[in-house]
């Protein structure tokens, strides 16, 4: 399975969380214990708690419905991708350092808390293979670098050039055959290269 799957995957997992995540303050309570706060504490409370669903279903959307922008080997996808490994492998730790004393008991609370763990590791470890991958999946089929597919590209579009200049305005002893060699040539030598990873 590609990594473009896996994002989708990691997507479709957010987006159930974000679906399931208004259960969580009729299963906790949290009316009854914020109302015990200040009303400015108790405002910030569901604040960062709107903020945070926010996020996770922002993550979800745009994993599934446009993973290539995830994928591409721009600087802001690999910032992106970053930032979502480092904000599910934190949800990790914070979920394990969770205080227990007054965690609902019984197996379908400790199931759900399973769960959860493992969505996040999950998470953690396709974006993580994201921002660790060398070259993005969504590369030419041919397995040639984007680089070499460009310089394929500039020299086809040289000889098309050629082809269509007046005699006067092309270089002494050029031909279109001869351009249509010389990008061909220059094409395969960077196919080449990125063959060997150079």
């Amino acid at each position: 399975m590609t990594l473009e799957r896996w994002i989708v995957l990691a997507g479709l997992g957010q987006l159930a969380l974000g679906a399931a995540s208004p259960a969580i303050p009729f299963v906790l309570h949290w009316k009854e214990e914020t109302a015990k706060l200040r009303p400015v504490l108790r405002h910030m409370f569901w604040t960062y708690g709107a903020y945070i669903l926010a996020t996770n279903l922002a993550f979800g959307m745009v994993s599934p419905l446009a993973p290539e922008w995830l994928l591409d080997r721009s600087g802001l996808a690999a910032a992106v991708t970053g930032f979502m490994t480092v904000y599910w492998g934190g949800r990790v730790g914070v979920q394990v350092g969770f205080d227990r004393e007054d965690v609902p008991s019984g197996s379908f609370f400790r199931l759900a808390e399973a769960a959860l763990v493992a969505l996040f590791v999950f998470l953690t470890v396709v974006y993580g293979c994201r921002v660790s991958a060398r070259h993005s999946p969504l590369s030419t089929p041919s397995g040639a670098s984007g680089d070499c597919a460009r310089m394929k590209a500039y020299g086809e579009q040289g000889t098309r050039d050629l082809r269509e200049a007046p005699e006067g305005d092309r270089a002494t002893g050029t031909s279109p055959g001869e351009g249509r060699e010389a990008g061909g040539a220059q094409g395969n030598k960077g196919q080449g290269r990125s063959a060997r990873g150079v």
